[in-house]
């Protein structure tokens, strides 16, 4: 905590100060500028640093594990804007009821298709089989 504490309270007081200024400024959205603003100034740099220097992580290895979901996550976005503009989920005509439960259904396989990339793309071989022995076993003992 010793080692945290200081890019913590620096961080803390870029993001109130520039909350307040912008708060005045901009309104409520002010406050997000301010924790952007802390985020940027101090936790993206200071953190990553302090995890290299007190845990040996070499800075690629820490750069991939943050980059590579990164980059999955806008793949998909993207794949999801795409889908959404090309296949509108519901519409105009109908009953009220139908056009939510498309919208449900779209949404659903929105999460689904998130769980499967994440399943076989950012979760390792041996927490999948881990995972995957834990649900057999689950149903294996109610049988």
């Amino acid at each position: 905590v010793r080692r945290v504490l200081p890019g913590a309270i620096v961080a803390v007081v870029i993001n109130l100060a520039v909350s307040i200024l912008s708060t005045q400024s901009f309104g409520l959205v002010g406050t997000s500028i301010g924790t952007l603003a802390g985020f940027v100034a101090v936790s993206s740099w200071f953190y990553p640093r302090l995890l290299c220097r007190e845990f040996d992580v070499p800075l690629g290895a820490l750069a991939r594990a943050v980059f590579v979901p990164l980059a999955l996550g806008i793949a998909y976005a993207a794949v999801l804007l795409y889908v959404a503009e090309v296949v509108p989920p519901t519409g105009t005509d109908g009953v009220r009821l139908f056009r939510w439960l498309g919208l449900l259904a779209w949404l659903g396989c929105a999460g689904l298709g998130f769980l499967v990339l994440a399943w076989f793309v950012v979760l390792p071989r041996d927490d999948r089989d881990e995972w995957t022995a834990r649900v057999r076993g689950l149903f294996g003992a109610r049988s």
